[in-house]
């Protein structure tokens, strides 16, 4: 892991794992480079250099990440940032967990499921219902169940339903 030292890792979120980043980072001598819109979030209290800026602004991230000579970048932040950083990393190059191609396969859930499944990967039951299937218990279900929306839910929508006859 020699290799790593002084090498610029650009830290796009990821304030979660911010203490494990931050061991890994100290114990092979790379520089943290923190980029986003709050400077309170805890990729900037663990980075060598911070910097406040809009990380799905293309223009301005390319000229960062030239102007301070990254090495590699780190996306944790929310489904936004990763979209936009994909994209312009792509052209760019620097290494990444993540490439736009791969990113825009785990987006979209019906892609990814039929992924896993093509891959032996377990997945979970889908089910198509009307509320006269689920009124008429024309289903053999096993309850209870939960319900999420296939996409553009956010991780809300996801009720836990009962059979109540």
């Amino acid at each position: 892991m020699e290799q790593l030292k002084g090498k610029r890792l650009l830290l796009l979120g990821g304030s979660l794992w911010k203490e494990a980043i931050e061991d890994f980072a100290r114990r092979h001598g790379i520089v943290l480079v923190a980029a986003g819109n709050n400077p309170d979030a805890g990729i900037f209290e663990i980075a060598d250099e911070g910097y406040c800026v809009d990380s799905t602004d293309a223009t301005m991230m390319k000229k960062l990440i030239v102007s301070k000579q990254i090495d590699g970048v780190y996306m944790g932040g929310s489904e936004t940032v990763i979209s936009a950083a994909v994209r312009y990393l792509n052209e760019l190059g620097p290494p990444c967990y993540c490439t736009e191609h791969q990113w825009q396969q785990i987006q979209n859930k019906e892609n990814f499921k039929k992924l896993c499944s093509e891959h032996g990967l377990p997945v979970v039951e889908q089910y198509s219902l009307s509320l006269h299937d689920i009124e008429n218990q024309a289903i053999d279900i096993e309850f209870p169940v939960v319900t999420k929306p296939a996409d553009g839910s956010g991780s809300s929508g996801v009720p836990r339903v009962r059979r109540t006859r």
